[in-house]
């Protein structure tokens, strides 16, 4: 037989927090959210570092809460790997939760002119069922254009609009996919939906570009985030005002 010299604490396995979701905010960070936390009085969480599967713990919340915010986080900069375990209030640190990846999405311009290449990584950690491509005029006003297959990770928008120069990539997680059986704290019973960072199309122009609209042929000017529009001696604005490029 074997004998500890100190009492041993077991967890059940079903006693480990479930990482239900990581999104980006509309700061630009990423939140972590839980679920299957009853038995904890605080969730850990831990991030990877700078070497694969070498996570570091980044901070921690009551467990009641359901999320944490990585304030830390830059999502227009690369994805990030999360994983957290439950503390109970006697100090007893559970197993490591499932690790999950965010989506990270970066824009180029397509081979035809006029088109935008979309390129992400697949979120990891629980099953996404698709992808919908978010296009708008601003951050905080992005619609779907389209809805692409999980397996998908590249999208080409042929048809862009000036207006509309943002983008970001929605996926979507089945709630009664991800859930945990024994979860006493059930999510609701809907889809679960995350967004990538937020790109601007302008970032990808090249500062010039010749159009040939029908009969009329001018060019596409990139200042300082800004396109204007040259048509012979004269400088437009998207909206058609003449101006004096800044």
């Amino acid at each position: 037989s074997v004998r500890f010299a100190q009492p041993v604490t077991v967890m059940p396995s079903t006693d480990i927090p479930v990482i239900t979701l990581v999104t980006t905010d509309a700061n630009g960070h990423n939140v972590v959210s839980w679920t299957n936390a009853d038995a904890f009085a605080s969730v850990n969480v831990y991030k990877e570092g700078s070497s694969l599967n070498e996570f570091q713990l980044i901070g921690s919340a009551a467990a009641s809460a359901g999320t944490y915010t990585d304030n830390s986080s830059d999502a227009s900069q690369k994805a990030e790997r999360y994983r957290l375990t439950g503390v109970t209030a006697d100090g007893n640190e559970s197993p490591e939760s499932t690790i999950h990846k965010t989506v990270h999405l970066t824009i180029s311009r397509g081979v035809m002119d006029g088109t935008y290449n979309l390129i992400w990584n697949e979120y990891a950690g629980a099953n996404v069922a698709s992808y919908n491509i978010l296009r708008g005029a601003s951050p905080a006003s992005l619609t779907s254009i389209a809805t692409v297959a999980a397996s998908n990770t590249s999208y080409t928008d042929q048809t862009p609009d000036d207006n509309l120069p943002y983008y970001a990539i929605e996926y979507i997680l089945p709630a009664a996919a991800n859930a945990p059986a024994t979860n006493t704290n059930r999510v609701p019973a809907a889809n679960l939906t995350g967004r990538s960072n937020v790109v601007d199309r302008r970032s990808a122009e090249q500062g010039l570009e010749n159009v040939q609209s029908g009969n009329v042929q001018y060019t596409k000017v990139l200042i300082d985030g800004t396109i204007f529009i040259l048509r012979g001696e004269k400088v437009y604005t998207l909206t058609g005002q003449e101006t004096i490029v800044p």
